[in-house]
């Protein structure tokens, strides 16, 4: 009991439950090592502030600006996804043209 909690405490992964079909819950423990060593690491009596261990912070990156880009599909061949700069069909070599089916894609980038 106190190890699951000491080890979600120190992991900080969640405690899962997986419910049978009698409804019997039961619990799940993350290991990642083996418990020997988790409680050597782990020593509660000791006093020494070195022995903490401190958790690593991320950065956490702001989400990309939304960009609409064109793209289009070969009316000649079943060639798609070509950015509009790109002239010729790379599946068949015929130029764009006005029955080429032109998109209008919002992506993030």
């Amino acid at each position: 009991m106190i190890w699951s909690y000491l080890h979600h405490v120190f992991t900080r992964l969640p405690q899962a439950t997986i419910t049978d079909l009698p409804h019997k819950p039961k619990s799940i423990e993350f290991r990642s090592i083996e418990k020997d060593d988790q409680q050597e690491t782990f020593d509660l009596g000791s006093s020494d502030n070195e022995d903490k261990q401190e958790f690593p912070i991320y950065n956490v990156l702001a989400p990309k600006k939304k960009r609409t880009v064109y793209i289009w599909a070969c009316c000649c061949c079943p060639t798609s996804g070509m950015k509009v700069s790109t002239v010729d069909c790379p599946g068949c070599g015929t130029p764009r043209c006005p029955y080429c089916r032109v998109e209008k894609k919002t992506i993030r980038g």
